[in-house]
C-alpha cells in the first residue's frame, strides 16, 4: 500500500467531514502531495484568511477548507492531513505536531491504516502527556486508524476517543 492509494478516500472523508460542521459552507479540499499548504490556500483564494502561512513552505497529503458563504466572509477554516503508511512512530508524530504548530489549522490529522505505535499509546494513555496533541489554544491533532474497508475514520480508531 502507497500513499497515493489513500489519499483519494481520505480527501473525500475529509470534505464530508467539513460539510457536516459547515453546513453553509463552500468545502474545498485537495490532495496536495507535492504542493505547499500556501499554494493551496493561493490557488483557492484563500491566502487572506492565512496571510502568515506564505512565509512557510509547508507541505502536508490532503488540505481542505470551508468558506461561509456570506458576504463578509469573515472566517476560513482550514484542516489538513497527513497519511502514514505505516503505524504513526512518535518522530512522525512530532513532526507534524510541529507543522501544525506553525501553520495553526482548524483542524489536524494524522492517519494511518496500521494505527499508532506502541510508545505513542504509552506516552499518551500511560503516561497523560495529552500536551504532546497540543497545537495551539484548544487546538489538538487527531490521530487515528484509517479504516480501508469503510473509507473512514471510525470513533473507536482514535488515539484519544474524544477527538473527532
Amino acid at each position: 500500500m502507497r500513499k497515493s492509494d489513500l489519499r483519494p478516500s481520505i480527501a473525500e472523508w475529509l470534505h464530508q467531514y467539513l460539510s457536516q460542521r459547515y453546513r453553509q459552507a463552500e468545502i474545498i479540499v485537495e490532495e496536495t502531495p507535492r504542493r505547499s499548504i500556501a499554494s493551496f490556500l493561493v490557488a483557492n483564494s484563500l491566502i487572506s484568511y492565512f496571510p502568515e502561512v506564505l512565509n512557510h513552505r509547508i507541505m502536508v497529503d490532503v488540505c481542505g477548507a470551508a468558506m461561509p458563504k456570506n458576504d463578509r466572509h469573515e472566517a476560513a477554516y482550514l484542516a489538513i492531513a497527513s497519511i502514514k503508511v505505516k503505524t504513526i512512530s512518535l518522530p512522525e508524530l512530532c513532526t507534524f505536531l510541529g507543522c501544525a504548530a506553525i501553520v495553526r489549522p482548524s483542524y489536524a490529522f494524522i492517519v494511518s491504516p496500521k494505527g499508532w505505535s506502541d510508545s505513542v499509546q504509552r506516552l499518551v494513555h500511560n503516561f497523560r502527556r495529552m500536551d504532546i496533541l497540543e497545537y495551539g489554544k484548544g487546538k489538538q491533532i487527531v490521530v487515528a486508524k484509517w479504516n480501508i474497508a469503510r473509507a473512514s475514520i471510525q470513533p473507536d480508531d482514535l488515539l484519544v476517543p474524544e477527538s473527532l
